[in-house]
């Protein structure tokens, strides 16, 4: 079965006035897939093809009047809510990418913050901590910094300093 079948042939496709914008395979740890990936096969190595992965098998479409920023935002929240806090990584990296997106999503994201949550993604992603939590809350952050980066750039501060990327303190809970 394809994502087109199971979006169009079993959940009735997208609702009239509304456009797919992407999609997920798997659940919220899976990297987003834009409309041109429906014909990939539902299946481990079928979606793996087109870069992501099944996840828990729970799909999910977004539609176009989605803001990717708010929608990211919310789901690092919830993984980062979902921490146990034993790995550094996690229990720092994923409130640190909710506060950059928080910022991004009202307009007060500084240059430099979208290559930081990329950092993130690679210093949270498979391997790098002790469980697959993290790599799970990045992996579809990266995807959607990947296919939609104007919505991230439409929130940084037109007047923000050029900061290298991990050289602003970190600050959690804030």
């Amino acid at each position: 079965m394809t994502g087109r079948e199971l979006f169009e042939d079993y959940a009735g496709g997208m609702r009239d006035g509304f456009k797919l914008k992407c999609w997920q395979p798997g659940g919220a740890g899976t990297g987003f897939l834009l409309p041109e990936h429906l014909d990939a096969q539902m299946y481990a190595g079928g979606i793996a093809k087109v870069g992501t992965r099944m996840g828990t098998g729970l799909a999910m479409a977004v539609d176009d009047s989605v803001s990717m920023v708010s929608l990211l935002r919310n789901m690092e929240e919830f993984f980062s809510r979902e921490s146990c806090g034993f790995c550094t990584p996690c229990r720092d990296g994923l409130p640190w990418s909710v506060k950059l997106l928080r910022a991004i999503e009202n307009g007060e994201g500084q240059a430099g913050d979208i290559e930081t949550l990329l950092g993130l993604v690679g210093f949270l992603g498979p391997g790098k901590t002790f469980c697959a939590h993290a790599p799970g809350a990045v992996e579809p952050l990266g995807s959607a910094i990947k296919y939609f980066r104007p919505e991230f750039e439409a929130g940084i501060a037109p007047t923000s300093a050029a900061v290298p990327p991990l050289a602003r303190p970190i600050v959690v809970g804030a």
